[in-house]
């Protein structure tokens, strides 16, 4: 099972952004504080920019806690959560009018 977010424009529905991350590192959403944030979705990707940006910052300063996350059966990193983290930082950066939709 994997968490699927995509930024979309209201209007038209079109999609410039699509990821797809696997659930079992929820654990390190969790302790960032955004697993909210990416499980149901914002209207406005600009609005995410800096909840993501101290999400990374968190991460990097405290790496080895994050890597301690990472699951037993090998399906997910911290590597892999925080490319995710930096990728739809960046994807809504550029784009803060769409909208991130999520599918859990």
């Amino acid at each position: 099972m994997s968490l699927d977010v995509y930024l979309t424009c209201k209007h038209c529905k079109h999609s410039v952004l699509d990821l797809n991350i696997t659930h079992n590192i929820s654990p390190m959403w969790s302790k960032l504080g955004i697993r909210d944030l990416l499980y149901t979705g914002q209207p406005r990707a600009g609005d995410l920019v800096e909840p993501l940006t101290l999400a990374i910052r968190a991460m990097r300063d405290d790496w080895p806690a994050f890597a301690a996350l990472n699951p037993s059966n090998g399906w997910g990193s911290a590597d892999g959560a925080l490319r995710f983290l930096v990728e739809l930082r960046d994807a809504c950066e550029a784009n803060p009018e769409l909208s991130l939709e999520a599918s859990p």
